[in-house]
């Protein structure tokens, strides 16, 4: 669930003449927790240190292997 709070209330009236109220809804938000979607580690970036991401960072592991999945991918992108 959304939580949040009502920091603009405003009304306006249509062409019709229907007035009608409109809210500028400010929602809570917890910078701390890192909601990304994960790959699979393989055992040798397991066996390693690990480094918990905040935010909009990672986890180190997940850094890892996205490093070596952009690596793969470059070195198996042609030019023609």
């Amino acid at each position: 669930m959304f939580h949040g709070s009502d920091r603009q209330i405003g009304s306006f009236v249509t062409e019709s003449g229907e007035e009608l109220t409109m809210t500028d809804v400010v929602f809570s938000m917890n910078r701390t927790l890192t909601t990304s979607g994960t790959l699979p580690v393989p055992e040798d970036i397991a066996a390693l240190p690990d480094a918990r991401g905040y935010g909009t960072t990672c986890n180190l592991h997940q850094v890892m292997v996205q490093d070596v999945v952009r690596a793969y991918a470059a070195s198996t992108h042609t030019t023609s």
